[in-house]
């Protein structure tokens, strides 16, 4: 399964509670309230030209290209995607982060793409993405643009690339700035029956100009649908050498309204 790309919020399991709260800090309960806001106010899709879909989702941690975003928390997410009658595309979401270091704090996501599917055996998707992290705890980071491109064949074979020409991170002589950040991404789908369906990824991450090591990571995820609803098993490994990678079981949920 594509780990990244147009509109890739974390999902959730069983969360932390953190403690307190902070002035000026999106709490869970906040969080949670605003996902509900966005899906009442776009899960209609008659409120806009062509097509809306909200998912709401849980998951056990928040991965991304192999490693952990969330400090093994459970996250929660809310994705708003709309697809014009014509090729444009338009992607709004919302996932909590670490609950300890972040204070319940909420990363954002807004992009926009042009792209084809559902015509023939090819699709594909030319996307930007805006990422923001909402809260003031001391770990924010800044925020930073994403280009990528995915290219998809006949629903079975998926190949997806990224780049972020301003990432935020550790430099090589110390403190922190901005390099490059580049993505490889080949993913696998085969349906199982009507419900059931099998995905591996592979993958591979390289940074310029920072201080942080290029990363492989691959994933094999078994998946249950049946109508709005999708639960599926994740097993995920990285060769990054950061302690809080590794070998990890994900499990998540999500809800389409």
């Amino acid at each position: 399964m594509l780990s990244a790309g147009f509109g890739r919020s974390g999902c959730i399991g069983p969360a932390r509670l953190c403690g307190g709260r902070r002035r000026g800090i999106l709490a869970p309960g906040r969080a949670l309230a605003l996902a509900l806001t966005l899906a009442a106010v776009f899960g209609n899709p008659a409120r806009a030209a062509g097509t809306t879909d909200v998912v709401l989702g849980l998951q056990s941690q928040k991965v991304l290209r192999g490693q952990g975003q969330s400090d093994g928390d459970a996250v929660a997410s809310a994705d708003l995607r709309w697809r014009a009658d014509g090729p444009w595309r338009a992607h709004a979401g919302l996932s909590t982060l670490d609950h300890q270091r972040r204070r319940g704090s909420v990363e954002a996501q807004l992009g926009a793409g042009i792209g084809r599917e559902g015509e023939g055996d090819w699709d594909w998707l030319l996307a930007a993405t805006h990422y923001r992290v909402l809260g003031e705890g001391p770990a924010r980071r800044p925020a930073y643009e994403e280009l990528s491109a995915s290219l998809d064949w006949a629903g079975r074979w998926q190949l997806l690339l990224t780049m972020a020409p301003a990432y935020p991170g550790p430099l090589p002589g110390g403190g922190r700035g901005r390099g490059r950040l580049w993505q490889q991404e080949l993913g696998w789908h085969q349906r199982l029956g009507p419900n059931w369906a099998l995905d591996v990824g592979l993958g591979r991450v390289r940074y310029g100009g920072l201080a942080i090591p290029d990363a492989g990571y691959g994933s094999l995820s078994l998946s249950w649908t049946r109508g709005p609803l999708s639960l599926s098993a994740t097993r995920i490994h990285s060769d990054s050498p950061f302690s809080d990678v590794g070998p990890r079981a994900l499990l998540a949920l999500a809800w389409r309204l």
